[in-house]
């Protein structure tokens, strides 16, 4: 057996031993815990950074969808100005159309009258001219051919 001598020699070395180890998982204890923390306040930033990218890129995606619907309705609003517009003179030409359809069919229909008496007064000089047995006119010369020679028969031609 082991003299008591010996064996707090080996007890005390084993105790060194012991301290030696606590004292180097001590040591790894406090470094892992430093490592820890810096590892935290790592993963902190960037989740903080994460975050904010986040935010930002959501509040320029709104400011993209405000800008481009403000886009899209300014497009839409000229376009139904332009619709308007263009409605506004085709109506103004259809009025104008009608206006100018009802004063020729006006016209021809006052001028129908006026017209036949020119006609008949015409046939009337030309019936005395053979009663009276003169030499007819040509058809240039007589009065009222200016009025009748584009109206068909108008010149109460023969």
């Amino acid at each position: 057996m082991l003299s008591k001598a010996a064996r707090i020699a080996d007890l005390t070395r084993q105790v060194n031993q012991l301290q030696h180890a606590q004292q180097i998982l001590v040591r790894e204890q406090r470094e892992n815990i430093k490592l820890i923390h810096e590892y935290e306040a790592a993963v902190d930033s960037i989740v903080a950074d994460i975050r904010n990218f986040s935010y930002v890129k959501s509040l320029e995606k709104g400011q993209i969808s405000r800008e481009y619907n403000k886009l899209l309705q300014d497009e839409k609003d000229a376009h139904l100005a332009t619709r308007l517009e263009k409605d506004d003179w085709h109506a103004k030409f259809m009025r104008s159309v009608e206006m100018l359809r009802t004063a020729y069919r006006l016209r021809c229909e006052e001028e129908d009258v006026p017209l036949r008496i020119i006609a008949g007064l015409q046939n009337e000089v030309r019936g005395y001219r053979n009663a009276l047995g003169m030499d007819p006119e040509r058809f240039e010369d007589e009065f009222g051919y200016e009025i009748l020679k584009d109206v068909k028969n108008g010149a109460g031609e023969p």
